[in-house]
């Protein structure tokens, strides 16, 4: 019977899970990002509401092996010794008011987390589900434009990074920047065809953002060579002029 719950339960869950790709294949790419930028808050605090039910889970699981060892502890007291043992019975008695006092108190303990667990709220997964929906289709299309990119680098690509390396440690370099450029892109549905990150916002937390994502794109560029490149380039086209 358990066997056959788990496996509707399963079913259930991949077609729930099929059902919210299929809604998020149907949002263009800045929807993607936009409605990522809704649902994360609410992953991150079903998130934070399932690590505290698992604490809770654990203060159970404490209080239960309080309970047990206070068992234990009086199956190994053995019975009250003979009433001519009088220094026996007395420690006897002590030793079982003790194991008591400690039974009563874990018992109590047990109750308590119990009660916490209990009126604890069920811990929902929809949003990180959304998010993880939304997280692969975002992957699967920037993938598939790097794909692309790395075949044939667009002119906007180019006039940033020039063209994609040979050499292993610099290629990575570039195929890292260039990603950062297509993600950006794809976020703010930039389609300029000569500015990687287009024009920058005027105001507001995206004006950062772009600040941000210009600011790898130089790292990059260091990185790569290109900053010196220009210097070189801007020496030799001044020593004539300087010559004259």
């Amino acid at each position: 019977h358990i066997a056959r719950a788990a496996g509707r339960d399963g079913s259930q869950a991949a077609a729930h899970d099929a059902a919210m790709r299929e809604q998020v294949a149907g949002l263009s790419t800045p929807e993607l990002f936009a409605r990522r930028h809704e649902v994360v808050a609410e992953a991150h605090a079903e998130a934070a509401g399932e690590r505290g039910r698992d604490d809770l889970a654990d203060r159970v699981a404490a209080a239960r092996r309080a309970v047990d060892k206070a068992a234990a502890r009086e199956e190994r007291l053995g019975p009250e010794p003979p009433f001519w043992s009088r220094g026996a019975r007395a420690a006897w008695r002590r030793e079982s008011e003790a194991i008591a006092e400690a039974a009563g108190r874990a018992e109590e303990r047990l109750r308590e987390r119990e009660a916490e667990f209990a009126g604890a709220a069920e811990v929902r997964n929809a949003a990180r589900a959304e998010q993880a929906a939304i997280d692969q289709a975002i992957e699967e299309r920037t993938s598939a434009r790097m794909a692309a990119v790395r075949r044939d680098p667009p002119r906007y690509i180019t006039a940033e990074l020039g063209e994609r390396p040979s050499d292993p440690t610099r290629r990575a370099t570039w195929d890292s920047a260039a990603r950062g450029i297509e993600s950006w892109r794809m976020e703010h549905g930039v389609n300029d065809r000569d500015s990687a990150l287009g024009p920058r916002p005027s105001e507001g937390w995206a004006r950062h953002e772009h600040g941000w994502a210009d600011q790898a794109i130089q790292r990059a560029r260091r990185e790569l060579g290109l900053e010196q490149v220009r210097a070189r380039e801007r020496a030799s086209e001044m020593g004539p002029a300087l010559c004259r």
